[in-house]
């Protein structure tokens, strides 16, 4: 008798062992299924222009940083799209609302100086830091001017524009 007692707590521990890797095994399924999804997903990001700019005289030949600030919008399984980000800027203007009026209008200001940063193409889907150069002439004179800024994902755009000083 205690052989079968033996066996049979051996068959039993045996086959606890297994149905353990089998719900071990399962659970991992479970677990691991939702990470595959995520590997799938995407974060997609949007950008707006530009951190900290204006906040300064700028000056004849001076280089101007444009920082991009990129955010964080949603995650998504789409696949990457390119996203344009450019800038152009025109003046001088006698005024703030002369320079706000130039925005509104079609840019640029025929007769003005005018300058253009190099178009950045970046990815939707990657973190980054972008920064455009915008080249102050060295023949802008002292005014306000009109930065324009635009962002294009396939069909959608979306444009704004900023005031700055360029102080001989």
């Amino acid at each position: 008798m205690p052989k079968r007692i033996g066996r049979a707590f051996h068959r039993l521990r045996s086959s606890s062992r297994i149905s353990i890797l089998v719900a071990t095994l399962a659970l991992a399924g479970v677990v691991a299924q939702p990470a595959q999804f995520a590997q799938g997903a995407n974060e997609i990001y949007s950008f707006s222009c530009c951190s900290g700019f204006g906040t300064v005289n700028y000056h004849p030949g001076e280089t101007i940083n444009l920082d991009w600030k990129t955010t964080p919008v949603r995650s998504s399984g789409a696949p990457v799209k390119t996203v344009a980000l450019s800038a152009s800027a025109s003046g001088p203007f006698a005024s703030v609302a002369a320079a706000e009026k130039a925005i509104s209008e079609s840019h640029p200001a025929p007769g003005k100086t005018a300058f253009t940063a190099t178009t950045l193409h970046v990815s939707d889907q990657k973190s980054a830091s972008p920064v455009s150069l915008l080249h102050v002439p060295a023949s802008a004179t002292r005014g306000f001017y009109e930065l324009t800024f635009k962002i294009a994902k396939g069909k959608n755009t979306a444009s704004g524009g900023l005031i700055f000083t360029v102080k001989p």
